[in-house]
């Protein structure tokens, strides 16, 4: 539909496409790919994949070629298989001990920008048995695309209902924010964002918005809040607008949304690692909540480790990609027996600090 008729006042026509399919089998599900930086015309690409497939490595590239019922117009089906499999995903973790749907891996969110489009949508990491979500990025979109596929998850939080939208400030710059529900067993269900160059490097998960509880509205499977909605600021470049969901007090879904932006925008999100500059532990002894304070001069992935006086894992803190500067994190000591404990800072396989804490 020409919606730019319809903000004039004229009539609206409309094209119907129908029997999409490759190799005899429909393609459903399919997912516009939106302007990147400026409204993108007269074509326009969509996305799709096996949403309901075990597992699979099929992408579909829906082209259609011109504008609405032109006579040159052709819809053109193209697959394009990943490197990477991507899977059905397995339902969210919550406080609660119960789980939250996730649906399916259908395509979610795409944009369009330097012969580029970046997509993202749900799915499992098999290696850690957890739900997550993939990004990927179609590259010479025109020519001949070829899929670069990531996936992003985390060993103790459930991911899920990924957006992105093109957050760049200049020609040639393919950066992304990726905005998503996450929740866990220490982690009351809310949204959060992730930055992505374009180029498969990424920053660490930054939270929008914490949850206040659990989500209790049904029976067995809970709701998650379903999709979230991410749309780039054409009038203010470098901006993104977001919306998610997060459980509040009363254990609803409720409806979350925020301006995310990149001021100054980094220099590179690649995850060099150099190390924690300065680990604060407090208070120490504990007895109750302990706080984290550290210090990074680059990205880097960390991975926060408690060991107990005998040299056991007691339990994996946190283990992300981590932005530069000052960061801060907690936990509860409180189901930790008296002791002796150990936190060790794990950077590319070597323990970069090592602090001692005493539980009460």
């Amino acid at each position: 539909v020409n919606k730019f008729n319809g903000f004039n006042g004229d009539s609206l026509h409309t094209q119907l496409h129908y029997e999409i399919n490759f190799g005899g089998k429909g393609i459903r599900n399919l997912c516009p790919a939106k302007g990147g930086s400026h409204l993108y015309g007269s074509d326009i690409y969509f996305l799709s994949d096996r949403n309901l497939a075990e597992s699979n490595d099929s992408f579909f590239l829906v082209h259609i070629t011109d504008t609405i019922n032109a006579p040159s117009q052709q819809l053109t089906t193209q697959t394009i298989i990943s490197p990477v499999t991507y899977f059905v995903p397995i339902n969210g973790l919550q406080f609660s001990g119960g789980d939250l749907a996730t649906n399916d891996a259908r395509v979610l969110g795409a944009f369009y920008e330097n012969d580029k489009i970046q997509f993202a949508g749900n799915t499992t990491d098999t290696f850690s048995a957890t739900s997550a979500f993939y990004h990927g990025i179609i590259s010479n979109v025109s020519t001949t695309p070829t899929i670069d596929l990531h996936i992003i998850s985390h060993p103790e939080l459930s991911y899920g209902y990924p957006d992105l939208s093109y957050a760049g400030k200049n020609s040639g710059d393919n950066t992304a924010i990726i905005n998503l529900l996450r929740s866990g067993v220490n982690l009351n269900g809310g949204n959060a964002s992730i930055v992505s160059d374009g180029n498969g490097n990424y920053s660490a998960v930054s939270n929008v918005k914490f949850g206040d509880s659990y989500s209790s509205q049904i029976f067995g499977t809970e709701r998650w809040g379903d999709y979230t909605g991410s749309q780039y600021d054409y009038n203010e470049p470098g901006k993104v607008w977001v919306n998610g969901s997060y459980f509040n007090v009363n254990h609803k879904t409720t409806s979350w949304i925020s301006q995310l932006s990149l001021t100054p925008p980094p220099a590179s999100v690649q995850g060099i690692s150099s190390g924690a500059q300065t680990v604060n532990m407090y208070p120490n002894p504990a007895d109750d909540l302990v706080m984290i304070e550290f210090e990074l001069a680059t990205y880097t992935d960390c991975t926060f480790n408690l060991y107990d006086a005998q040299g056991k894992l007691v339990k994996t803190l946190m283990n992300e990609r981590v932005k530069p500067g000052v960061n801060h994190f907690s936990f509860s000591s409180k189901p930790l027996a008296k002791g002796i404990y150990f936190l060790s800072v794990i950077s590319n396989g070597k323990i970069i600090e090592s602090k001692h804490l005493v539980k009460e």
